[in-house]
């Protein structure tokens, strides 16, 4: 899934996230882009469009089974375009409310200079009144219901403008430019589970294709500049580093060593481009698995929504290249210390701490361990006054899902199931234990796979899906319904409130047909669920056409829910 630096030691990747290993104090290696497979969608579910076949490795699919190591690949540096750009029109947002973050060091440091304007065509000229000012003014609730609307075949949205999709009201707006510049790296949203929009929503992060990660502004959808020739602890953001935005600063950004290695967390000045070192976690992860030296949550984790508590993953480096499992650990960011423990001996898919930061999730597949299952964070028993095992089982194995706050503010897994009749998508509350089936991924004889995001803690009680690659199900070898066989849920993302009598909003058609895995959707929600952003090949032909879009909607387009 993730992208890393050129490898300076013999040391091999972890199987799933392809990662390549390097000191983070090596300026100027150039970076390389292997990525995780798609997860699959059901018994008859193909496993379609994988990036290992790109790059002729053996990856672990996101619940999928386990494949054996491999050598990292290495790509090329950034391209002349990854350069500052001048301003565009305004996309307006809505600054949240947040709980208190913990306390952090201060941080001080030097801004850099401007770099030369890149090649994409400057949008300046556009009236900033124009970009979809007018398409939310005039917004009406999204359309709430499972009826099956039409499928526009409307263009591509040209780069930097507003357009209105036709059936559901919300504003897209594309924000890269790929196919106009092969020669730069390919900018991508990087998951669903990843909250790609910052405190008050002006700024937003892209993945690219060389493993650096790129900041827009989320006012405008245009590139500011990448993230690397920094000040202070490390260089640059690099591969996969987990960057994790602050609660409530919108300058600050958090972030791991690549890969992991050497267990500190560092935090990002935006105004200074300086990094700090905010958590030193190894010595204390020593003190438990002597060896450990990889402190990360595999791609998919996040803190609790006040950025206190996290939830990692500890695994050694051994000269055989392989990365075994110590442990799984809860660390308090304002305490600095760790909370509780848990010695494991498979690695997981990833794990993540709850919203709230009473629970740790580790999501195993059933090749590596238990499933998924969700832990006190400090691992103690019993797990609640219903439960007195130390964990309550969640799923028999590691699926699309992510972890939101129901209405109530309550923590609650979101996830599908494949193997019950329906292929529900259910939540189930962390502390009750109960699950409710929200909606069937099965209908009219159909299958699809789909991403969940819940990071929209500011908007509690909804969830944002994305879906992609319908099929029929005694057919797997068609990807992409256009006809009459096409569901209500195919090709679209829609909002679905945490509910027991679930209200479903459509919000847009995304139009993807994902040849490989960077063409997923995997759309991700602000946290005032009023922004998102997508990946899409818009009906396109192959991966030449993958690009990136934000859609906006309004604070009363869900309704009072």
């Amino acid at each position: 899934m993730k992208n890393a630096d050129r490898p300076t030691s013999s040391i091999t990747v972890h199987v799933r996230t392809a990662l390549c290993t390097a000191q983070d104090n090596n300026p100027g290696t150039p970076l390389c882009a292997p990525r995780r497979t798609p997860r699959q969608t059901g018994a008859t579910r193909a496993a379609h469009l994988a990036m290992a076949s790109l790059l002729g490795l053996g990856l672990v699919a996101c619940g999928g089974p386990a494949a054996s190591g491999h050598e990292p690949h290495a790509g090329t540096p950034p391209s002349a375009t990854d350069n500052l750009r001048p301003g565009t029109p305004n996309i307006s947002g809505n600054t949240p409310s947040t709980p208190s973050p913990p306390n952090t060091p201060g941080t001080t440091g030097r801004t850099p200079a401007p770099a030369t304007p890149g090649k994409t065509p400057d949008k300046a000229d556009i009236n900033p009144a124009a970009l979809c000012v007018a398409e939310l003014a005039a917004m009406p609730p999204l359309p709430a219901g499972t009826e099956r609307r039409p499928l526009p075949d409307n263009a591509r949205p040209p780069f930097l403008s507003s357009t209105l999709d036709p059936i559901h009201g919300s504003c897209i707006v594309r924000v890269t430019d790929n196919a106009e510049h092969p020669e730069a790296p390919a900018r991508r949203n990087d998951y669903s589970r990843r909250q790609a929009f910052n405190a008050n929503d002006t700024y937003f992060l892209l993945a690219a294709s060389d493993g650096h990660w790129h900041l827009h502004d989320a006012t405008t959808g245009r590139f500011i500049r990448v993230l690397n020739n920094l000040n202070g602890a490390t260089d640059r953001l690099a591969g996969d580093a987990e960057p994790q935005w602050h609660p409530t600063d919108p300058d600050l950004l958090y972030f791991l060593p690549r890969d992991g290695i050497g267990m500190q967390i560092y935090q990002l000045d935006l105004k200074t481009n300086q990094v700090s070192v905010v958590a030193d976690m190894g010595p204390q992860i020593q003190q438990h698995w002597p060896d450990a030296s990889v402190a990360s949550t595999r791609s998919e984790g996040s803190p609790s929504a006040d950025g206190r508590y996290w939830c990692f993953m500890a695994r050694a480096m051994v000269d055989n290249g392989s990365w075994p499992m110590r442990g799984v650990f809860t660390w308090d960011l304002q305490e600095q210390r760790i909370v509780g423990t848990l010695n494991q001996d498979g690695t997981p898919d990833h794990v993540s701490m709850s919203p709230s930061g009473k629970y740790c999730v580790v999501s195993h597949t059933t090749a590596t361990g238990p499933g998924t299952r969700s832990y006190r964070r400090d691992f103690q028993a019993p797990y609640s006054d219903s439960t007195p095992d130390t964990w309550l089982q969640l799923h028999t194995t590691s699926e699309h899902s992510d972890i939101a706050l129901d209405p109530h503010g309550r923590d609650v897994y979101v996830s599908v199931d494949y193997q019950s009749n329906g292929g529900d998508v259910f939540m189930q509350n962390l502390e009750t234990g109960q699950r409710t089936p929200l909606f069937s991924t099965y209908p009219g004889r159909t299958e699809t796979a789909l991403h969940i995001s819940g990071k929209a803690y500011n908007r509690p009680g909804w969830v944002l899906v994305s879906t992609y690659a319908e099929h029929p199900a005694d057919d797997s070898s068609v990807q992409g319904l256009h006809d009459e066989r096409r569901q209500w849920l195919h090709r679209k993302m829609f909002a679905v409130s945490l509910t027991e009598s679930p209200d479903i909003r459509s919000i847009a058609y995304i139009n993807s047909d994902a040849f490989k895995y960077e063409a997923e959707p995997q759309a991700t929600v602000n946290r005032n669920f009023t922004r998102m952003l997508f990946n899409s090949t818009w009906n396109g032909s192959s991966m030449a056409d993958q690009e990136v879009f934000l859609t906006a909607i309004t604070p009363q387009a869900l309704g009072s829910r």
